[in-house]
């Protein structure tokens, strides 16, 4: 951090070493929570495609029911906690 802290008038790069002995880049300490981890998107995306198949693969009143369960447990989660700690 001292080192930052020094260079904080001149311009750095993310490809700058910051420290010496373990060979560190400044991109390999800057945390980067905007975009999501290409391995979390697409287990999202491959777990949203299998419920969407499960899902066609059911009659529709029980589709109907499944959506509204899972709205419920979104809209009020503290009740679906307590109901299955009993």
């Amino acid at each position: 951090m001292t080192t930052l802290l020094q260079v904080a008038n001149d311009n750095v790069s993310l490809s700058a070493v910051i420290d010496e002995e373990h060979e560190f880049h400044l991109s390999d300490k800057l945390e980067q929570d905007t975009i999501p981890a290409a391995d979390f998107v697409f287990l999202r995306q491959s777990l949203r495609r299998h419920v969407q198949q499960a899902l066609g693969e059911l009659v529709e009143k029980e589709e109907m029911v499944l959506r509204l369960a899972v709205r419920a447990r979104r809209i009020r989660p503290e009740n679906a906690s307590r109901r299955s700690a009993s």
